[in-house]
């Protein structure tokens, strides 16, 4: 059986598509020939090198490439062979459960909707995150008696509103310098 090529595309080629490269050829090396190429390759992360040891693949020896350069190369074969192209995360995600050894489908699916059930779950919660947050601000005046109840429900309504619509100014300044972008594509 001839291998599939593909062509796991990133923007840097220094983490996310490496790692998937070398996953598919790992785990699925028999029925793929994958490659991997960035839009502006840069160095490889460490950390990714890192975590590629750990699990015994070895990828320090890898060096980032533009897709064109990959392309006009001829290394991720032609357009008849290649019908379709794959983010990294559907690449690298969907070989690795539908190979999973030692899980049946019905078990496979069962993991999927309790990660689905899981995320729904985190999504209602901070959804009703806000009303806690309201009634936070709400009882504090109402029982100083400076509002009575019902203008405090409506102007913690309406600010929270307007909190909603003026943007994500707030959150990106307590997000900052919580995340290093050096280390993550």
């Amino acid at each position: 059986m001839k291998k599939k090529k593909v062509l796991l595309i990133c923007v840097h080629n220094t983490a996310r598509s490496q790692i998937a490269e070398a996953w598919l050829n790992q785990i699925c090396g028999d029925e793929f020939d994958a490659q991997s190429a960035g839009l502006e390759p840069g160095t490889i992360q460490p950390l990714a090198i890192e975590v590629m040891r750990e699990v015994g693949i070895d990828i320090w020896r890898k060096e980032t490439r533009k897709v064109f350069d990959v392309w006009k190369s001829g290394q991720a074969g032609q357009p008849t062979t290649l019908p379709r192209y794959f983010t990294v995360r559907r690449v690298a995600v969907r070989p690795f459960f539908s190979r999973l050894p030692l899980l049946g489908r019905a078990q496979r699916e069962s993991v999927m909707i309790f990660l689905l059930i899981v995320i729904l779950s985190v999504y209602v919660f901070e959804y009703i995150n806000g009303f806690h947050d309201a009634a936070n601000a709400i009882a504090t005046v109402v029982s100083t008696k400076v509002m009575t109840p019902r203008v405090a429900v409506i102007m913690a309504a309406a600010f929270n509103l307007l909190g909603a619509l003026s943007g994500t100014a707030v959150a990106k300044t307590v997000g900052a310098g919580l995340l290093d972008t050096n280390y993550v594509t």
